[in-house]
């Protein structure tokens, strides 16, 4: 685990938590929920369709509301709704059980509910990519100092379509700091993050 480097950070402006960062600012990362997993602390499943300020931003509230008003179509509507809470709910798992193994393994590590997560100056196309460019978005290049360990996100991402062995399995991995065939490395920042340009 390192203590100081330059990194990027792909930043986003999200609906439910997350500032865009200032220049010359320093950042203490790690005392609360990161936007990732503030969204599943803070809120039900959202719409896929629900805009920022939207009085119905909850899943569940939006397909009454569509059902009441008539405008869900059975049953093409209704498996939209299903795969978008079955995706919110299965990401909690999936992030819950890769926290349990950390604790387990290693509780010193930095949590990926807490962390700020950034990558090398080649990584930083492929998480805007990952990402989407659907909210305010910037690139800030930063000092971080404090927990620093580099994880291969692919041993994430291989986890999602199967069972929970796998998962485990993959955070085993993930939390050794091993990496994949073809690895696609981030690092999990907690600490103080100082901005030093937005690119």
């Amino acid at each position: 685990m390192k203590t100081n480097l330059e990194l990027y950070h792909v930043n986003r402006k999200l609906p439910w938590g997350g500032d865009l960062f200032e220049v010359g600012k320093s950042y203490s990362i790690g005392d609360r929920y990161n936007p990732f997993f503030s969204r599943f602390y803070s809120s039900e499943p959202r719409h896929p369709m629900a805009q920022e300020g939207e009085d119905c931003q909850s899943l569940f509230e939006k397909l009454q509301k569509d059902i009441a008003s008539g405008q869900v179509k059975i049953p093409n509507d209704i498996f939209t709704y299903a795969e978008v809470c079955v995706r919110h709910y299965r990401m909690l798992s999936r992030e819950l059980l890769f926290d349990m193994v950390r604790v387990s393994m290693n509780p010193s590590l930095p949590s990926r509910m807490k962390s700020l997560f950034m990558t090398e100056l080649d990584g930083i196309e492929r998480w805007i990519n990952v990402l989407g460019k659907d909210v305010p978005t910037q690139v800030v290049r930063c000092l971080t100092q404090g927990k620093i360990f580099k994880v291969d996100s692919n041993l994430i991402d291989a986890g999602f379509k199967e069972g929970l062995g796998y998962w485990q399995d993959s955070a085993l991995k993930y939390w050794a700091g091993q990496s994949s065939d073809k690895p696609k490395y981030e690092y999990l920042v907690e600490g103080t993050v100082t901005v030093l340009q937005v690119i």
